[in-house]
């Protein structure tokens, strides 16, 4: 009888010391998971940054190649039906890809969840993430329309970027097609932060396309790049340096 007590003792005492382990063991990795998730999503946010910028650098491309072949200008804004906007006439000419307008970062956006495509309104107003210069691209809201090659500083001009959404109707928030400027000019309804660039990646960064052809990422791109009313950064004509 001693014998079979000792021996069921020994084999309590086996599954208690196995299920110690174990619940040691499920703590390490809680903790290194812990560790480890925030620089895995630091990765993926770099990787989504670095396919925005190769996405600007893709239409910037087809910006520059439409200008060359068009003495110089950019295709007007449109986006209203059955005008194509400067996107889907990029898209026509096969200068730029579909896939090149939509964001990996931009996950609020209800209307740009899929690549544009040649149906109606794909895009429009809501489907595409970045916006243009209407510097650039005709708008109607700026008297003069300059050529895509004329500025003074092409390497700190704005050509696109990120672009928050319209600010008006029960739509929003959603993409746009171009920013506002000068942003003193709003429209019935309109706010401060209709069309605007927006600080999408990180919570903390913008991604902006220049007119030379470059892109980058801009810290704070709505402060330093567009608020208040001059246009330093957008309007050809000036000579400007972040």
């Amino acid at each position: 009888m001693k014998k079979e007590n000792k021996k069921n003792h020994k084999s309590l005492t086996l599954k208690n010391f196995t299920l110690i382990e174990l619940l040691v063991v499920i703590s390490i990795i809680a903790i290194l998971a812990a560790m480890l998730l925030p620089a895995l999503n630091s990765a993926r946010r770099k990787a989504y940054q670095s396919q925005c910028i190769n996405n600007q650098k893709q239409i910037l491309a087809g910006m520059i190649s439409y200008a060359d072949e068009h003495d110089g200008f950019l295709p007007p804004r449109g986006g209203a039906s059955p005008v194509q906007s400067w996107a889907e006439i990029l898209w026509r000419h096969k200068l730029v890809a579909g896939k090149n307008f939509i964001c990996p970062e931009a996950t609020t956006y209800p209307y740009v969840k899929s690549i544009p495509s040649p149906v109606e309104y794909n895009f429009s107003w809501g489907h595409i993430h970045y916006g243009a210069n209407p510097y650039f691209v005709n708008t109607g809201e700026i008297s003069t329309v300059f050529r895509f090659n004329s500025g003074k500083s092409p390497s700190s001009t704005v050509a696109l970027g990120d672009i928050d959404g319209n600010s008006i109707g029960a739509a929003a928030p959603r993409g746009s097609l171009c920013f506002r400027r000068p942003l003193i000019q709003l429209p019935a309804g309109g706010t401060y932060s209709d069309r605007r660039i927006i600080d999408r990646h990180s919570n903390s960064s913008t991604v902006i396309g220049w007119v030379d052809g470059h892109a980058s990422v801009v810290r704070s791109g709505y402060y330093r790049l567009m608020k208040g009313t001059k246009d330093e950064f957008f309007d050809p004509r000036l000579i400007n340096q972040l």
